[in-house]
């Protein structure tokens, strides 16, 4: 009884030191909203923090943390350095005395802009495409980020960039297993990596999935996006194990729901190229948004999906188009 009395005494002790040490780098960010970590337990060294469409923190994207007996891995660390502060008081607290290393899957500021709670120098991992497209946008997604949610929450949160590269099939020992670095190209947005663990069929897809409401394909590729969904989960029987939702069960559900509604999109558009139908017919369908999603905003989303995908569509078809055919590059009047 006195001994476990005494391990609660030292649990506590710690969490207040590892608060007021993470809280004290903060000093001068101002003071961040309490923030609800809820770190779930996947598998092995494996946790979730899984996507939340109603987060206040605007925390919305799953995080994923692998934890062994001297390393942290923390894939897509959130939102704002306040969301970053408080996940590493958390871990702190939990598994002392190991270091962190962050993964950045792709540049959404939803995922990356939680990089600045570290400190400087702490390895952040990318694909050099993803380290691209942050140094492009990540001005831009900070001060949208500021405007939504306001100076609280966005206290102190600056850009901090990968500052390690990752490069397409390279293995990452992650909680004592070998996860393989997946690189899509251009999907969700130009540049995505997933996670793959082919021993234990896991998968982290990140972006790959949109994880509630309509796929975005604001900065997609239909064709490839569909072209990644169709990789590491559609290998073999039984699906594995999605890591991102609540549970693996609700991933694998958002991944099936991700795919069938860019397939829908795809066949629609090829139908609607194929019969030679304008833009504003094209803009009628709806059918692929469940009607249980069917919000102002979601079918907004759908309308500006359709527009993207028919371009592409149609530039794919130009591209396609023998160079003596009528308004092919080239040929003449």
């Amino acid at each position: 009884m006195l001994r476990r009395l005494g391990q609660t005494l030292a649990w506590r002790t710690a969490v207040a030191l590892v608060g007021a040490c993470v809280a004290g780098g903060a000093a001068g960010a101002g003071v961040c909203p309490p923030v609800d970590i809820a770190l779930q337990h996947a598998t092995g060294g494996v946790w979730v923090r899984p996507a939340r469409a109603d987060a206040l923190a605007g925390w919305t994207e799953p995080t994923v943390v692998w934890v062994d007996r001297r390393t942290v891995w923390i894939a897509d660390p959130g939102p704002h350095r306040c969301a970053g502060l408080a996940l590493r008081r958390w871990l702190l607290a939990r598994w002392p005395g190991r270091a962190h290393r962050l993964i950045n899957t792709h540049a959404h500021p939803e995922n990356v802009l939680a990089n600045s709670a570290w400190p400087q120098g702490t390895p952040i991992y990318a694909l050099a495409g993803v380290r691209e497209q942050m140094q492009r946008r990540c001005p831009t997604c900070l001060r949208n980020l500021r405007a939504t949610l306001g100076p609280q929450w966005m206290a102190g949160t600056r850009i901090t960039l990968p500052n390690r590269l990752l490069h397409p099939g390279q293995s990452l020992w992650l909680a004592g297993a070998r996860w393989q670095v997946v690189a899509h190209g251009h999907a969700h947005t130009e540049a995505d990596l997933s996670l793959w663990q082919p021993a234990g069929r896991w998968w982290f897809p990140a972006g790959l999935v949109a994880w509630h409401g309509v796929p975005d394909l604001g900065r997609g590729d239909m064709a490839g996006w569909l072209a990644a969904l169709a990789g590491p989960a559609a290998r073999g029987e039984p699906l594995p194990g999605i890591l991102g939702g609540s549970t693996p069960e609700a991933g694998r559900e958002r991944w099936r729901s991700t795919r069938a509604y860019l397939a829908a999109l795809q066949s629609h558009l090829a139908r609607a190229s194929a019969e030679g139908r304008d833009l504003q017919e094209v803009l009628q369908w709806r059918e692929a948004v469940d009607p249980a999603e069917r919000s102002a905003a979601n079918l907004a989303r759908h309308d500006r999906n359709l527009q993207r995908a028919w371009r592409q569509v149609e530039d794919a078809a130009f591209d396609e188009r023998p160079a003596s055919s009528p308004g092919a590059a080239g040929a003449g009047p």
